[in-house]
């Protein structure tokens, strides 16, 4: 399990997470894996947890109010992820990768989180 400290009495909080994964190995098409020439997820019945902690049930709905992807430009022209697209450009500090953030302010369970690039 996950103990997060230091949030008191608090009932509600946000968290910030930073994951490393090798969708290029990852050979059971299960969470962000790598495909032919993209990458995408399948993130049902339980691929979320393969791709970052949360806890990976139906029942528990979360919103992503801002997801943010970076990849090489040359080798993944198109990202797309739930919801609008708010913002996209040049990553700063490298010209050879771009990003784009999308914004879905609705609750869903994790198995619906989707990204392609």
């Amino acid at each position: 399990g996950l103990v997060v400290r230091g949030v008191g009495s608090a009932t509600t909080f946000g968290l910030r997470t930073r994951v490393v994964i090798e969708p290029e190995k990852n050979t059971q098409l299960s969470g962000l894996y790598y495909s032919g020439s993209m990458y995408c997820t399948q993130m049902e019945a339980e691929g979320f947890r393969r791709f970052t902690y949360f806890p990976d049930r139906p029942d528990v709905m979360a919103k992503y109010p801002r997801v943010r992807i970076e990849a090489d430009t040359a080798t993944c022209p198109v990202l797309l992820g739930n919801g609008d697209k708010i913002e996209e450009g040049t990553c700063e500090g490298d010209a050879s990768r771009h990003f784009a953030v999308f914004q879905d302010p609705f609750a869903k369970p994790s198995y619906l989180f989707a990204l392609v690039a």
